[in-house]
């Protein structure tokens, strides 16, 4: 199978004051599972991770993060209103040349009256940085200020401040220049930020600047959703809806020798499934599965069938981070493990939140993120040694779900 271009590398995540979670960290393996039981906050963390991609990369305007929420009180930390919700998020960011660079970026947003503020923002790309602190917002490099703004709508993040960046060879010079564009509609100050950096640099912060976010992929899915029909051309949401339409688009007229190549092609032979499409009277996108040569209504296709599908396709898609709200709900065991084995042969990382002893025992210890709750804060760790660990559990004749059942696991972040 072929592996494209996976740019970014999400290390660690830090969330503070969004719902239980109200002073989080953790590091970010390649599959991550996260564990604990009802109301530990499993599913705050993917959540958080929806707040702030529809905040960095709104899809309204103007932006409204907290609508998924119907309002900020009921997304901030006991709702105080008075607390800043944080994100922040570090790693590296890789070259199509193969040139790593570290990166960081975190916000502070509030949302009192229901109006949104970023109150704090900072993106940093090794020697350039921008960093905002209320309306001023200043551009550095090598620690040197070099260009400053204000904020004149306090509501969009710096993706939506300046343009999508622009590499451009100064032939006079023999040097390589970044270019930001500013938004004339929403800052104050110099029409451009324009600065000479190598080109591997530049390189790494176009690819962040284009792609932090956009590339973080997120599914809590519906079945119910997941059948509605949707008109051609729709993208899947985070429930499943626009399904049918994405599969459409991919395999619909696709004769043998264009067959598509990927996770959710190899579970589709494997389970011996066709997909039939048709289009309704009403414009809209049906989808039947033919199985051993018995056509299949939408009503009939099965849950972990449907969600199986989704969870594939976008693993299809490359995302650097794909986040699977209760992996477990509608697949039997064969299904789950299916899906995680197509986890660990991809390039994307996978953060996915289960209460489930079947995931649990797929995963190795090191996979594990524990979360338990402290009074109302969520806190979350690791086991400390995953190698002694296994040779417990393997000497004691237990599973890893046990041994978290029995509250033998422990460890720190």
């Amino acid at each position: 199978m072929e592996i494209i271009f996976v740019p970014i590398d999400y290390k660690r995540v830090r969330i503070k004051n969004f719902k239980s979670l109200e002073n989080v960290e953790i590091g970010l393996e390649k599959l991550n599972v996260i564990v604990g039981p009802n109301g530990s906050g499993k599913t705050n963390l993917f959540e958080a991770f929806l707040f702030a991609r529809s905040t960095v990369r709104p899809s309204i305007y103007p932006p409204y993060p907290f609508l998924y929420w119907w309002g900020y009180k009921n997304m901030v930390y006991m709702q105080d209103i008075s607390r800043n919700v944080e994100f922040g998020v570090s790693g590296e960011v890789k070259t199509r040349e193969g040139v790593l660079q570290s990166f960081s970026y975190s916000l502070a947003v509030n949302g009192a009256g229901e109006k949104l503020r970023i109150i704090e923002e900072r993106l940093d790309g090794g020697s350039f940085r921008i960093t905002r602190m209320g309306s001023e917002l200043k551009v550095y490099l090598h620690e040197r200020e070099v260009s400053s703004y204000e904020i004149l709508d306090l509501r969009y993040s710096v993706f939506s401040l300046f343009a999508y960046p622009a590499k451009v060879f100064d032939e006079e010079s023999g040097k390589w220049r970044l270019v930001l564009q500013a938004n004339v509609g929403l800052l104050k100050g110099p029409p451009q930020v324009l600065v000479e950096l190598d080109e591997q640099s530049i390189d790494a912060l176009v690819e962040l600047y284009g792609r932090l976010f956009s590339d973080v992929y997120l599914l809590k899915f519906s079945s119910d959703r997941a059948r509605t029909p949707s008109v051609p051309g729709s993208i899947i949401g985070i429930d499943g809806f626009g399904l049918f339409s994405v599969l459409q688009d991919m395999y619909s007229g696709v004769g043998p020798e264009k067959k598509p190549e990927g996770f959710l092609d190899y579970f589709l032979d494997r389970f011996n499934i066709r997909l039939r499409f048709q289009n309704t009277e009403f414009q809209t996108v049906l989808m039947k599965l033919v199985e051993d040569g018995l056509e299949v209504e939408p009503q009939g296709i099965p849950d972990g069938y449907l969600k199986a599908m989704a969870v594939l396709y976008l693993l299809d898609l490359k995302p650097s981070l794909l986040l699977v709200d209760e992996l477990e709900n509608h697949m039997h065991l064969e299904l789950i493990e299916h899906v995680i084995s197509a986890f660990r042969a991809s390039e994307t990382k996978v953060l996915a939140t289960t209460h489930s002893p079947l995931v649990i025992d797929l995963a190795k210890p090191e996979e594990l993120i524990l979360l338990y709750k402290r009074g109302r804060s969520t806190e979350a760790r690791r086991t400390e040694n995953p190698e002694a660990l296994k040779a417990e559990l393997a000497e004691r004749g237990i599973t890893l779900s046990e041994s978290w059942l029995y509250g033998s696991l422990s460890g720190e972040i």
